[in-house]
Parts: structure tokens; C-alpha cells; sequence
């Protein structure tokens, strides 16, 4: 007996190998592969043979017969790969996986209808079908992989599923007519160029789960108007929003605590900016060539302004430096006209001779008392107008600012004023030197009597700050 046990082996292990052998066959065009069950199949390419490939319109049931009935349970990786003349797939609810680059390069296929129990879509799955128009993602599906639609350049709106996570790298990169795309809660990762080159894209919702804005992953979204970066996000990466032209406001979430190299950068239309108290470090060329920015406000968390953070910036007038900033690299604020600079630290920034260019013009705003000290640190004594603020109000601070308007501010030897009271300025040491009576509208006054410096209007209980060039 002893010796007849390894025939006994061998019968068995061949045995078990015919009966796991597959084999392929084909009903009404479309080619099938027994899976290892010999209960389900799995759709593969047309023919099995190289330059075999599918035509026109393709419908996957979820049950066939050839002898045997079997289920259809996936479409096999590259299975219609490169089939140019296949117009629209319909994918039965029997389907679960549609595998690795299983649609690549089908330019042909205008409409895909996916099965309710697909819940894997692989990598590059529909890549470069540059005619779909409509896809639809069914509730089940966990992740957007990799290259999933990238290149899909006719494909206009998207609506992911609460079953999604994570939406991968390139998942919807180059697709130039996606106008709109809802993103659900759920998702809490957006990978590296997942929308880059999304050109026609006009918003996108970041969902409050995402930690992160991935590198690239918005780059040339040249159609952006807006986004809202929320509390979740701690990190924008390198170039998350670069080249988004149209992008006029951003909303940058209290929890983020770095904004890295050219995150922003060559965003033209963005005019305003408020950096949140959370943020430290601010990357080399973050906002470079920003030219409608005409106004910055930078947290008091902010420890470093790094090389050419704002560059270019051509039209930026105002900002205020964080009481925590302790070093704006070179040519950090190069190309600014700035008008007015307020810094909030007892300590001077370090900066060197390329940080600001325009320092002939510009008002430097210090904390009381320490006028002396910025005057005499490198850098900063370049500045021929600096002045102290010794009530803690900065220039943006209004109270009840519907009751009063001031501007242009700064301003120099005309200043329009809105009010329908008198006016009181006072100095920064708190003398009257002007009063205005009889306003009751609109009115221009003139001001070449005033030197450079801060000053206070007040009419009844509103008090807003003036700088005087």
C-alpha cells in the first residue's frame, strides 16, 4: 500500500487540474472564458487573438448558455482594449470587476452603462475614450482608480457614488469637457493629478474628510472660479492649484498648516486672500504671478515666507505680515507696487534687498514702540515712511463699517468719504487735526495737509483707520 500511494497522488492532482482547465467560446459576438468554478465567466477579448476587436454596440448579460448556463461575473483586463469602432457597452448586474484597461483606447464609444453589482473598476479601465459622453458609477464601487477616465475628453459631468473613498492618481486627468463632478462625503482621499487639465471644470466640492490637496491635483483647471478648502485638509501640495486662471477666491480652511511650492501659482484672477493662523510655512513661489491680487493677509502662525512666494504679484497694494513671520526669503514680494506693509511682530523679519522692490512708497506699519527698531534692522531700513500703530487696530478693522466709507486707503491728498455725519480725524498720538462738517452724502476732502503717517476718522461710534501717504 505504501508503495501505491504516490500513483494514488498523481491521479488526484491530475484529476484536479482537468477540472479546473478553462476554456473560451463566444455567443452572440462576444467572447467568453470559463472562470476556474466552471460556474461563472468572465469576458475576454474578441476572438482571443491579437488584432481581433469589437464593433459597434456590445450588450454583457448577466446569465449565457454555450451547453452549460454560466453567470458573467467580469470583464477580463484589456478585454475590448483598443476596439476604436465599439459605440456604447451596456454591462449586466451579474458583473463585478471590470479589469485592468479593459476599455483603454475605445475612441469610438460614445455611452457605458455599468451593472448595479460592479464594485471594482480597474486601472485605466476606460482610459482615452475620448467620445464618452455619459458613464454612470454604481453605488458599490470603493475607489476611482488610477487612470480610470483619464483622457475621456468628451465626458461632461460625473456623479460619484457615497460608496467611494479615494479617487486615484489621474483618475479624471485631461478631461477637458467635464464641466462638473459631485464628490460625496465619503471620499477621503484625492490623489496626484486626479483633475488636472480638466479645463472646462467650473467648481468642484472638497468633501470634509479629505486630509490632503494632493500634488497636482487641480493644475490647469483653467475654468475654476472658486474653491473652498475645508477644515479637514492640513496640507496643500505642490502645485494642488497652479494654473487655475479663472480661480478669483479661495477659501483656505483654519486647520491647514502648509501651503507648498506653486500651490497656487499663476492663479491670475485671484484678488484677495486671507492666509489662516494655522498655517507655518508658506512654499517658494506659492502665489507667484498672482497679478490681480491686490490684498494679503498672512495668520500669525506663519513662521517663513519662502523665495518668491508672491512674485509677480503686479497688482498686490496691501499686506499684513503675521506677528510670528521670522524670515521673507528673496524676492519674495518682487514686482509688488506695495503701498502699505503691516507687520505685526515685535521683531523684525529678516529680508534682504530683493525681498520688496518698491520701498520708496510704501507705509510700513509696526507695533507701538518699535518704529526705532525696524529703522534700524537690515532690510527694513530701506523704508522711508514707517509708522506706528498704538491702539492694536489694524487697518481693516471697522466698527459698524456700513456707516462709513473711506477711500481710496491709503490715500494721498484727496480722500472721499461716505457719511452722514461730521467727521473727526485724529492723529496717532490721539490730537485732533481736522474736523469736517455738513457731509450728509459724499463728499471729497482734501488731505495734502496731513504728513505720512497712521490717523483715525471717527463719526459717533465708528471708528476706521486711514494711512496716509
Amino acid at each position: 500500500m505504501k508503495e501505491l500511494k504516490p500513483f494514488f497522488l498523481f491521479i488526484i492532482l491530475l484529476f484536479i487540474g482537468f477540472s479546473a482547465e478553462t476554456y473560451a467560446f463566444e455567443v452572440d459576438g462576444v467572447s467568453y472564458e470559463t472562470n476556474a468554478d466552471n460556474k461563472t465567466v468572465s469576458v475576454v477579448k474578441a476572438g482571443r487573438g491579437i488584432g481581433y476587436v469589437y464593433e459597434g454596440d456590445i450588450v454583457i448579460p448577466s446569465v449565457i448558455t454555450y451547453g452549460n448556463t454560466y453567470i458573467v461575473t467580469a470583464i477580463a483586463d484589456e478585454a475590448f482594449v483598443n476596439s476604436t469602432e465599439l459605440t456604447s457597452v451596456i454591462i449586466g448586474d451579474s458583473v463585478k470587476s471590470i479589469g485592468y484597461k479593459a476599455f483603454y483606447g475605445c475612441t469610438g464609444l460614445t455611452s457605458a452603462v455599468i451593472g448595479n453589482s460592479v464594485t471594482e473598476i480597474g486601472w485605466y479601465a476606460f482610459e482615452n475614450c475620448t467620445n464618452l459622453t455619459s458613464v454612470n458609477i454604481p453605488n458599490g464601487v470603493t475607489a476611482i482608480e488610477r487612470g480610470t477616465f483619464e483622457y475621456c475628453s468628451s465626458l461632461t459631468d460625473v456623479t460619484i457614488p457615497n460608496s467611494v473613498t479615494s479617487i486615484g492618481e489621474s483618475a479624471f486627468s485631461a478631461c477637458t469637457g467635464l464641466t462638473s463632478v459631485s464628490i460625496p462625503n465619503s471620499v477621503t482621499s484625492i490623489g496626484e493629478y486626479a483633475f488636472d487639465y480638466c479645463l472646462s471644470l467650473t467648481s468642484i466640492n472638497i468633501p470634509n474628510g479629505v486630509t490632503s490637496i494632493s500634488r497636482y491635483a487641480f493644475e490647469y483647471c483653467e475654468s475654476l472660479t472658486s474653491v473652498t478648502i475645508p477644515n479637514s485638509v492640513t496640507k496643500i501640495y505642490l502645485s494642488a492649484f497652479e494654473h487655475c486662471t479663472n480661480l478669483i477666491s479661495v477659501n483656505i480652511g483654519n486647520n491647514v498648516t502648509s501651503i507648498d511650492n506653486r500651490a497656487f501659482n499663476s492663479c491670475e484672477s485671484l484678488t484677495s486672500l486671507s492666509i489662516p493662523n494655522s498655517v507655518t510655512s508658506i512654499g517658494w513661489c506659492a502665489f507667484e504671478n498672482c497679478t490681480s491680487l491686490t490684498s494679503v493677509t498672512i495668520g500669525n502662525g506663519v513662521t517663513s515666507i519662502d523665495k518668491q512666494a508672491f512674485d509677480g504679484c503686479t497688482s498686490l497694494t496691501s499686506v499684513t505680515i503675521g506677528s510670528s513671520v521670522a524670515s521673507i526669503e528673496w524676492r519674495a514680494f518682487r514686482e509688488s507696487p506695495l503701498e502699505t506693509i503691516v507687520c505685526k511682530g515685535d521683531v523684525p523679519a529678516t529680508i534682504d534687498a530683493t525681498t520688496f522692490n518698491y520701498v520708496g512708497n510704501t507705509v510700513v506699519v509696526v507695533p507701538c514702540g518699535k518704529k526705532s527698531v525696524y529703522e534700524t534692522t537690515e532690510g527694513w531700513s530701506s523704508f522711508s515712511t514707517i509708522v506706528e500703530d498704538c491702539d492694536g487696530v489694524g487697518i481693516e478693522d471697522i466698527i459698524n463699517e456700513n456707516s462709513i466709507e473711506v477711500y481710496p486707503n491709503p490715500a494721498k491728498e484727496k480722500l472721499t468719504i461716505k457719511t452722514e455725519n461730521e467727521i473727526s480725524i485724529f492723529n496717532n498720538n490721539g490730537k485732533l487735526v481736522k474736523v469736517v462738517k455738513n457731509i450728509k452724502g459724499t463728499k471729497e476732502i482734501d488731505i495734502s495737509d496731513l504728513q505720512s503717517g497712521v490717523y483715525y476718522i471717527k463719526t459717533g461710534n465708528t471708528t476706521k483707520k486711514l494711512i496716509v501717504e
